[in-house]
């Protein structure tokens, strides 16, 4: 499995995606390194996370902690392009959405 990827890393990629590219360029096929399972271990506790390839529009992911083999927290999140912006957009713990970006 691959090192674990942090919300706050993809954020900075979707921020400096936005800042460098033109509207042409903006496709999140550029974002495509992030399809797959990463995982990391901090102590007793596990976090994962599963991203799916991008389509056009939109890439969706989970993220789950273990702790003491029981799910501790989760999310759901995307990352989507509307019109020539990009969005990550994550739920915590199933909550209604939050949008940055």
């Amino acid at each position: 499995m691959r090192q674990a990827v942090c919300a706050v890393c993809v954020m900075a990629a979707c921020a400096t995606w936005n800042a460098t590219a033109t509207a042409q360029d903006r496709d999140l096929t550029s974002f495509s390194w992030l399809a797959g399972v990463w995982e990391t271990t901090q102590g007793a506790r596990v976090v994962e996370e599963h991203w799916t390839t991008p389509s056009a529009n939109a890439m969706i992911g989970m993220s789950r902690t273990v702790a003491g083999g029981r799910t501790a927290e989760f999310e759901f999140l995307r990352i989507e392009k509307r019109g020539a912006d990009i969005f990550y957009i994550p739920q915590p713990n199933g909550g209604r959405r939050s949008r940055s970006g």
